[in-house]
């Protein structure tokens, strides 16, 4: 059986890496980050099966077994305060 996970703010999928180095069976559900560059990180190094560009869009979600969800570090973030 797979664990079903999935992750927002996803940057380098860290929790994802962790998982698989563990050894855990995952299907990755979907992943979804703001930054192009971290979506084509995404795209070249995991197979999600949806990959949102922005999160604060509705969108109907699958039920999961574990969500992991990034705040956006702040020294690379956009918004300025």
């Amino acid at each position: 059986m797979k664990i079903k996970y999935a992750d927002d703010c996803s940057g380098i999928c860290a929790p994802l890496i962790a998982l698989k180095n563990l050894g855990i069976p995952v299907e990755h559900m979907f992943s979804s980050d703001i930054d192009k560059f971290a979506r084509a990180s995404i795209l070249a190094n995991y197979a999600p099966k949806v990959l949102y560009d922005d999160m604060t869009i509705e969108r109907d979600l699958p039920k999961l077994d574990i969500y992991v969800a990034g705040v956006p570090c702040q020294s690379f973030s956009h918004v300025v305060s």
